[in-house]
């Protein structure tokens, strides 16, 4: 059996199915999905990629397998608040049924997150539609089962869980038929499918950290689509991250507390700037939350990754997610150090996938030189979660090469003598 390697044709393929630009350091996360697709179906994995590229084969396991679905309830909720206190308002007394359409909403808690925020300030989610996108058949097939991991839960309050969730088997927790009932999955490639099977005139749209997985040019292909779907007054929402990437083509706009999106004139994809409508009303923040910021920024960085360096020790998983993600959305400065730790709770957790995939990010974002850099504790830490992992899926090659980068900043490590010695 000839040993499998990631090749071009796999990655335009990849770019041309689902639009995720996958870069060198991506090369491993791709080699691991490609090996269990082919191991599901009892086949080589160079005959599997033969067959995928060569459209012999459904192509849904492997994209079932790249995508992410790592995200958690109340993710964005300051943003949800703001819309719901200021946007949906006004469309209901104007007798327009507001539409909602989250875009890459993985496993549905974004959607979900919206139903229930309506219901919580006193909106009946049936006034409104919210639809979810993905284009993953698992994801989809999971949000309508309504069915979750504590994982999901650690932004959750618990007053929050018991109205909207009940308890089952296993530590797991699902949704309230009602909440359930008011949201509409679909499986979709937004990139070709969208403006064919939806209908236009969304009032919100929500794309919460989909074009950090695009270039460019997919960027302003995602860009054109959400013009067309998005209504003429009609808001648009993306993580704070990505905001720079909408510059010259929508314009940006303070909501409540946050910051949304609205059309500029035509045509959408100009090459020169625009002026900001000075006229825009901005909306004071609600005090509520207000108040609920102020509260989070008592904390200094430093303090908020003792805390969550304190609950990885003593094994409060969940504490420290909620702790490094705080980090990551108060002070994207240290968003590599925070990714690095919610990389170890995944590895801890056996979540390899997601653990690879968060310690790459936490590197890539380490190398941007835009924040706070990883010690060489960190990056040691960062380098044996891959290599592990590889090792455990059988990319002894690839494996390799993290446990000699860890050798040349960390050569006494103590991982590198019992892999050495093997």
């Amino acid at each position: 059996m000839n040993q499998f390697e990631v090749s071009q044709n796999l990655i335009n393929w990849i770019k041309a199915t689902t639009g995720i630009h996958i870069v060198r350091e991506n090369y491993d996360m791709i080699k691991i999905a490609i090996k269990e697709c082919a191991k599901n179906k009892m086949m080589d994995p160079n005959n599997y990629e033969s067959m995928l590229l060569s459209n012999q084969i459904n192509p849904q396991d492997i994209i079932d397998q790249i995508v992410t679905t790592e995200t958690f309830f109340l993710r964005h909720e300051n943003t949800m608040q703001s819309i719901i206190q200021n946007i949906i308002p006004d469309l209901l007394s104007k007798k327009i049924k507001p539409m909602i359409l989250s875009i890459g909403c993985a496993r549905g808690e974004e959607p979900y997150s919206f139903a229930m925020l309506l219901l919580d300030l006193g909106i009946d989610p049936e006034l409104t539609t919210i639809i979810g996108i993905d284009i993953s058949k698992e994801n989809i097939t999971h949000a309508k089962q309504g069915i979750y991991s504590l994982n999901s839960m650690r932004r959750v309050p618990k007053d929050f869980l018991n109205k909207h969730f009940s308890q089952i088997a296993n530590k797991n927790f699902k949704i309230n038929s009602y909440i359930n009932n008011s949201v509409i999955f679909k499986r979709m490639n937004f990139l070709t499918e969208a403006v064919n099977y939806l209908n236009y005139g969304f009032h919100i749209i929500f794309c919460h950290n989909v074009f950090i997985y695009f270039d460019k040019a997919t960027i302003i292909k995602s860009l054109n689509i959400i013009d067309k779907l998005l209504d003429n007054d009609g808001w648009f929402f993306v993580d704070n991250s990505e905001g720079p990437n909408l510059k010259g083509y929508f314009e940006r706009i303070k909501v409540g507390n946050s910051y949304g999106f609205k059309k500029k004139q035509k045509p959408l994809i100009i090459k020169t700037e625009q002026k900001k409508d000075s006229d825009k009303k901005l909306i004071i923040p609600n005090k509520k939350i207000k108040e609920k910021i102020n509260k989070y920024k008592r904390d200094t960085a430093s303090e908020i990754l003792a805390k969550a360096k304190e609950a990885y020790r003593t094994k409060s998983f969940d504490k420290a997610l909620k702790f490094y993600q705080n980090l990551i959305d108060l002070f994207p400065s240290f968003r590599s150090i925070g990714l690095l730790g919610i990389a170890k709770i995944y590895a801890d957790q056996d979540n390899s996938f997601q653990a690879l995939e968060t310690a790459e990010l936490a590197l890539q974002e380490n190398e941007t030189n835009a924040g706070k850099p990883l010690t060489i504790e960190d990056l040691s830490d960062a380098y044996i979660i891959i290599a592990l992992i590889l090792k455990k899926k059988g990319i002894s090659q690839s494996a390799g090469l993290y446990f000699n980068k860890l050798k040349e900043i960390n050569p006494t490590h103590q991982v590198l003598k019992v892999y050495y010695e093997k």
